[in-house]
């Protein structure tokens, strides 16, 4: 408009659509300093709640359930 020519409604489309795309990458860039789950902790968790003693019961119930097509 600066120039005297007239808009163009594709280029206000693909604008809009750039600037609407801006917003979202703009959002998920102030996202991105949120501190990531800990894997390691979610690790300790599990092997927390991870019992030795069942491992050879649970390793002998699969090989049963295996070989009997279960």
């Amino acid at each position: 408009m600066a120039e005297e020519r007239p808009r163009l409604a594709a280029l206000d489309d693909q604008l809009d659509e750039l600037e609407a795309s801006r917003a979202t990458l703009a959002r998920e860039l102030a996202g991105a300093d949120l501190p990531a789950e800990d894997f390691w902790a979610n690790v300790a968790r599990v092997k927390a709640q991870f019992n030795p003693a069942n491992v050879e019961i649970s390793i002998r119930k699969l090989i049963f359930l295996a070989s009997n097509n279960a």
